[in-house]
């Protein structure tokens, strides 16, 4: 496992953090150049599984890279977005948010002309904004779910689920330093991602295995991204903790999710996933 998994890894990081780096010089988050390095950094994992395949002569569907029946996009999509629309109503519920107007939720998301109306916010953020985030999503799922999974699963699904999880939030590290997902609160951010990770890195690996595909966890990782500003919505008044969908609320959240997907259906036997394996 060991043989597989360590170069490509140092190769992902590599890459990524060297990639990060010129972020930083170049501005950090609030750079132009933001827009650009961010999308091909997701990439970066897909690409290098792609060159150690290659390089082995191994196969691609092995690992998941095949496209997968329709009905688990429509199962991806529904979940990812029910995942937001669940932490939307939850701080509704608990009155720590209000809605706002639309002009008020495009500034904040910089999604364009102040004019848009409703129709076309919602075809954005359920219609375009899923189909153009795919690409990138599909990107780093070949890589953490698609090669670094099946090296993992000869340890047991378990434990593949929270190294992968963790394997994830170091792959972030540069970046929430910088302050992605909780500005200003760098190390706070750290101990939050890590546990979400860990509890997304389950429910996209569910996908994964369930649909034998590693493009329908990419699509769903790409939905994910796109209706998270489905919480942009409202305007939360509990703070970022609370209101970001992998803070205090959404990580509890994930884990009810992530349990409920594996004890209603699991994925495959245990001996499946170990022919899965590639050691």
């Amino acid at each position: 496992m060991k043989s597989k998994i360590l170069p490509y890894l140092l190769a992902v990081f590599l890459f990524t953090f060297s990639l990060n780096f010129a972020l930083y010089r170049l501005g950090g988050l609030a750079s132009p150049w933001a827009r650009v390095l961010l999308p091909l950094q997701m990439l970066i994992p897909g690409i290098v599984a792609f060159f150690f395949i290659s390089l082995r002569h191994e196969s691609f569907s092995r690992y998941g890279i095949r496209w997968g029946a329709f009905r688990y996009y429509v199962m991806a999509y529904f979940l990812m977005v029910g995942i937001h629309g669940m932490h939307t109503l939850l701080h509704l519920v608990l009155n720590l948010g209000r809605w706002v107007e639309i002009t008020a939720f495009i500034e904040r998301f910089n999604l364009g002309s102040s004019s848009a109306t409703l129709p076309q916010i919602l075809t954005f953020l359920f219609v375009v904004g899923p189909l153009l985030n795919a690409p990138t999503g599909i990107g780093e799922e070949i890589g953490w779910r698609g090669y670094l999974l099946n090296h993992m699963l000869s340890k047991g699904l378990s434990f593949a689920i929270v190294i992968n999880g963790l394997i994830w939030t170091l792959w972030h590290l540069p970046l929430i330093l910088m302050g992605h997902n909780f500005p200003g609160m760098p190390l706070v951010g750290l101990m939050l991602f890590a546990p979400a990770a860990i509890f997304m890195s389950a429910i996209l690996i569910w996908l994964r295995l369930k649909s034998k595909s590693v493009i329908v966890s990419g699509f769903a990782h790409g939905v994910f991204n796109t209706t998270i500003h489905l919480g942009g919505l409202f305007v939360p008044e509990a703070g970022i903790l609370l209101a970001n969908p992998i803070g205090l609320i959404g990580i509890p959240l994930m884990a009810a999710i992530s349990l409920g997907l594996y004890r209603w259906s699991s994925p495959q036997s245990e001996s499946d996933l170990l022919k899965e394996a590639c050691d």
